[in-house]
């Protein structure tokens, strides 16, 4: 979505979401299975003829009146509709029994009676029961209209239609007659010049002003369609499929649009940035400029036309009929397809299941839903079909069955509680999810949906397994954690109109509820390591690392839709190893054949104009790996007085900033430039992999006994910003920032090399026993060392052993109670493991340390390696070690002139130690004989805290721990204050963790464990969530249960009086560091 930043000068009415534990935990939802409904409240009886879809869905009879009906739907529209319902939980599903709804007597809608005449608003669905679209026949129409904040709307396009999401239109036939909704009988001569509401359109003509997450399918447009507003206001569709236009279709103000094998009667507009068109019948002839070729780019058509679609499969719909009632008819996939896959009265070849076959979920109380009795259901050969609503779940949705359909309908929204995935797919083929909504929770998942396990080897090309109108959500309505949205491990899989979002803005007037870098933390949008995989319509935008990250064999997609993070405040917060931000759509550097089509990545860097990314796209130069048809655009740049009144700096003038290269190091730059539009959009034709620099880097790679090394030399880029990745045996490539310790149950190690302009090295391999891997679905973990136990390992570094479950640090060598390092923070040792982490501290408790920090020689190793003093005028390379004001800093990357202590969390020094000064045994932190040691030059070790009444301060600094205003009720977020000696900052401390005044504990809110939550008085009651240890070296206080560190909220570089407390992972700057 493209926020147009604050246009109107006002803040939206926006509902503060108010947080609420779960209050009944026994509270079941009705689930209708074979015929019975069963849960704790209700036992009725329902079959396909007669089923129970609960109070959140409407079915219209052809019987019913005209006025009936658009009473019933304008009621919902207004009441789904406006910045208030924005967030809302509510849910709503109609549907039209096959036949005839309105009269087509008078087409003039300014002088037509009795039609259907509503808009469509937030998370609604609208569809028809019949088996063709033909079966429903509507005449008027169900409209979306942008979103007006002036008198003067063509001077005033924003928002318009940019927060237009989350709503449907499927499966019927509609002749249009459109009118405001709020004029109930004929007005001739209407509209009138002084009349401009958006409501009125041409005559026979309907409009779908849409942005993304709310497709058209299955639709027949017996007239013209327009997706824009009356008057030109600001869109970012947009997804139409499987329909049929009669007359014109106008994109109009559409920023980019998708229509994929459809038919449309006539196109006549030139596209703003990105149209694109892939098996419909009637588009235009692929017509797309080149930015370096063309004298006036702006001025030519944006027609990207693929062709025939090479697979494709419609989404799976609810239909009825008089003799066999409710059933779901699932589409076969079709190859090389255009137009529409149904006619006239022929559905197109698919099957009818009868909703006999089906678990129909309600929610319970609270969202609560029982999820092991679906997959027992999903086991016993049953489909799932969610109503309406939000479900709340305790473990993933298991699909582990061939052929299984989970159809979501009016936008049901699936939310992990637990960590968990919100779905996961088994090694099965055949599997259809369609229509849901899948939203992050603050305590952190891995995944939110995982199809397929790792090195999974089930598919069946003509019976993909199929992902459609799948919307991700992180953030906006409450904070959310993920690492991945969307992990695709299977084969031959298809994606259709995905879009994976972290939120752009939020509950409370876009700023602090559900949205800001620290709130709704989430790295990558979508993740593919299956091979054969398509994604038809993928819009994937504002994660804070790659959006698209691509390590599958012959993927292709065909539309993609990007913006990257608003919301970055420093260049380093965005950076990529020593590369300026993160390429929205990364194709691994080992993949041979690729194919992007139709492709457009955007920059908006809300708060500063000195933040770059190198490219848009990055892929490896091959002439198998194809680029077509992409563009790069800077929309907006940062207002000073906003920045400035956020205590934000380096916003000067708004006019900084953008994406330098289209794809690798070609095509470019889109930025302001004094407002030139041709400067803001740079379109590309082809990607040319001849072009440019075709060096590949030099790869020095080396393995010595278990321990690997790697550098590398380029022609043309800078070492800081060639990347080294290697890989262990079955786990996927992991980027190299300093010598690795093989774990001795590695068989395999690649190591490679590749340079901004995508050329790569040869790879170096080296071999235990030169044996082949035998990565198994699901039993190969991301980093080998520790065996997972019979269950994968998520996280994203090397060594962890998970006994029995993945492993979620963010710290290699991790392995959980039988191997590793699992915490975020130094210190201790691990009993019975190799420690392979990069923090400081402790030694390992009966296994050898080989890690690249200080704080453990380990029996005396690395006894007199003396860190010597930071020299701002020298170079320092990654790995590099310094001291400054009794820390030892590591470089991540090339540094010259930035003083330790000054970069923040994302910068280039990162705190690794204390320097207790050169002492035989202490190399900077001391050395330990095989165990962790809770004192300063022994180990590092985290401590408790020991007894002690007193201030607790930031350390050199006079700021205090404190309780804001000394209200010591349960809640109060607690800030850090000037040190005043009040009892708001008096402070007992003892061995048990506590950090106490009185009956009352500092408290990690909700016993979370996600980075950004806040800590709080609550009244003491010995909850993990109230234990502290303290690092006497890193002067860090940590909380074990989430192995997060007590943090002060945006006080990264500078802490200032009343800014408030959180926990994060454990980096040990400034505003992590405490004294007592």
């Amino acid at each position: 979505m493209t926020v147009q930043p604050f246009a109107s000068g006002k803040s939206p009415q926006q509902r503060r979401r108010k947080l609420a534990l779960l209050a009944a935990q026994g509270a079941v939802a009705s689930l209708v299975i074979s015929g019975m409904t069963t849960g704790l409240a209700t036992m009725a009886s329902a079959d396909a003829h007669n089923p129970d879809f609960g109070p959140n869905v409407t079915i219209f009879e052809p019987t019913q009146s005209s006025a009936q009906i658009n009473g019933i739907l304008q009621a919902a529209s207004a009441d789904m509709s406006g910045e208030i319902n924005h967030w809302t939980t509510k849910r709503r599903a109609f549907f039209f029994k096959p036949g005839t709804y309105g009269s087509a007597a008078e087409l003039n809608p300014a002088l037509a009676t009795d039609f259907i005449n509503s808009e469509i608003g937030y998370y609604t669905s609208v569809a028809g029961l019949g088996l063709t679209p033909g079966e429903v026949q509507i005449n008027g129409a169900l409209h979306v209209e942008p979103e007006q904040i002036c008198d003067t709307p063509w001077w005033c396009q924003g928002p318009g239609s940019l927060n237009n999401f989350w709503r449907s239109l499927s499966n019927m036939a509609i002749k249009p007659i459109q009118r405001p909704v709020d004029v109930t009988s004929p007005s001739p001569g209407s509209p009138t010049d002084t009349d401009i509401r958006e409501g009125w359109v041409e005559p026979n003509s309907m409009r779908w002003a849409v942005s993304q997450a709310a497709p058209m399918r299955r639709v027949h447009i017996q007239g013209n369609l327009t997706y824009m507003g009356r008057y030109g206001a600001h869109a970012s569709g947009g997804f139409t499929a499987d329909s049929r236009i009669d007359g014109s279709v106008q994109t109009g103000s559409q920023q980019q649009f998708f229509h994929r094998e459809s038919t449309i009667g006539e196109y006549n507009d030139p596209g703003v940035w990105n149209t694109v068109f892939s098996g419909t019948q009637g588009a235009p002839a692929d017509d797309y400029p080149d930015s370096a070729i063309d004298a006036d780019p702006i001025g030519q058509n944006k027609h990207a036309n693929y062709g025939s679609t090479p697979i494709s499969r419609e989404a799976p719909f609810l239909t009825w009929n008089q003799s066999e009632g409710y059933g779901v008819f699932v589409p076969n996939a079709r190859t090389n397809a255009s137009g529409p896959s149904w006619s006239g009265s022929n559905p197109g070849a698919g099957t009818r299941i009868s909703l006999n076959d089906f678990v129909v979920a309600k929610p319970g109380a609270n969202g609560s839903i029982d999820v092991g009795a679906l997959n027992s259901a999903i086991a016993n050969g049953k489909h799932i079909l969610f109503t309406p609503g939000e479900y709340l779940l305790t473990e993933p949705l298991s699909v582990n069955r061939a052929g299984t359909v989970v159809l979501g309908i009016g936008l049901a929204t699936l939310r992990p509680l637990n960590g968990t995935a919100a779905i996961e797919v088994g090694d099965v083929s055949g599997v259809k999810l369609a229509g849901l909504m899948i939203e992050a929770h603050t305590t952190k998942s891995d995944v939110l949906v995982q199809v397929g396990p790792r090195h999974a080897q089930v598919s069946n090309p003509s019976d993909p397994t199929t992902l459609t109108d799948i919307f991700f959500r992180i953030g906006g309505a409450q904070d959310g954690n993920v690492d991945t949205a969307l992990e695709v491990n299977s084969n031959h899989a298809l994606m259709d109109n995905i879009w994976s979002w972290r939120a752009d803005h939020g509950d409370d007037a876009d700023v602090n509820i559900g949205y800001q870098w620290e709130r709704n933390p989430a790295d990558v949008g979508v993740r593919v390591n299956g091979d054969n995989v398509t994604a038809l319509g993928l819009f994937v935008e504002h994660y804070q690392k790659v959006q698209t990250e691509w390590n599958g064999e012959n993927g292709r997609t065909i539309f993609y839709q990007s913006e990257i993070p608003y919301e970055p405040r420093t260049q380093a917060q965005h950076s990529d190893r020593g590369r300026d931000g993160y390429s929205s759509y990364k194709v691994d550097p080992s993949v041979v054949n690729h194919e992007l089509f139709g492709a457009g990545v955007y920059s908006y860097y809300r708060w500063v104009d000195t933040v770059w990314a190198e490219n848009g796209i990055w892929v490896p130069k091959r002439s198998t790996v194809k680029v077509n048809r992409a563009v790069t655009r800077w929309l907006n740049g940062c207002i000073p007085s906003l920045s400035a009144s956020l205590d934000i700096t380096g916003c000067t003038d708004g006019q900084g900033g953008g994406i330098r290269h289209i794809v690798n190091d070609q095509g470019g730059p889109a930025f302001a430039a004094g407002g030139d539009d041709a400067n803001k959009t740079k379109w590309m034709r082809s990607y040319n992999p001849s072009g440019g620099d075709t060096t590949a880097p030099s790869l020095n790679a080396n393995v010595s006994g278990s321990t690997l090394t790697a550098s590398a030399q380029d022609n043309v880029t800078s070492s800081n910003k060639i990347h080294i990745d290697y890989k262990m045996s079955c786990g996927l490539w992991q980027p190299y920032t300093g010598s690795v310790n093989i774990p001795g149950d590695v068989e395999n190690v690649w190591v490679r090399a590749s340079d901004l302009a995508g050329n790569v090295s040869s790879q170096f391999h080296w071999s235990r026993n030169n044996v082949a891997d035998d990565c198994q679905p699901g039993g190969g973990n991301d980093n080998p060392g520790g065996g997972d136990n019979g269950g994968g390992d998520d996280d994203d570094n090397p060594g962890g052993g998970d006994n029995g479950g993945g492993d979620d640090d963010d710290n290699p060598g991790g392995g959980d109670n039988g191997g590793g390092d699992d915490d975020d923070n130094p210190g201790g040792g691990d009993n019975g493991g190799g420690d392979d982490d990069d923090n400081p501290g402790g030694g390992d408790n009966g296994g050898g340390d080989d890690d690249d920090n200080p704080g453990g020689g380990d029996n005396g190793d690395n006894g007199n390696n003396c860190v010597e003093p930071w020299d701002g005028n020298k170079v320092y390379n990654q790995g590099d070690r310094v001291t400054l004001a009794t820390l030892v800093y590591e470089a991540q990357w090339w540094t010259q002139g930035e003083t330790p202590g000054t970069t923040g969390e994302w910068g280039v020094w990162r705190v690794v130690g204390v320097d207790t000064g050169c002492n035989p045994g202490g190399n900077n932190g001391g050395g330990n004989n095989g165990g962790g040691d809770d004192n300063p030059g022994g180990g590092d070790g985290d401590s408790n805290l020991g007894n002690g009444t007193g201030e607790i301060r930031v350390a050199g600094r006079n700021l205090c721990l404190d309780i804001p205003s000394n209200n010591q009720v349960d809640g109060n977020v607690l800030q850090v204050w000037n040190c005043n000696g009040t009892g708001a900052q008096n402070w007992t401390r003892n061995n048990s963790g506590e950090i106490r005044i009185g009956s009352k504990c500092v408290d990690v809110a909700y016993s979370g464990t996600a980075s950004g939550t806040d800590v709080w008085l609550w009244n003491c009651n010995g909850s993990n969530a109230q234990q502290w240890e303290y690092n006497t070296a890193t002067k860090t206080l940590r909380n074990p249960d989430s192995g997060k560190c007590l943090d002060i909220r945006d006080g990264f570089t500078n802490p200032s009086s009343g800014q408030k407390l959180q926990i994060w992972d454990c980096w040990g700057d400034v505003n992590q560091r405490w004294e007592f």
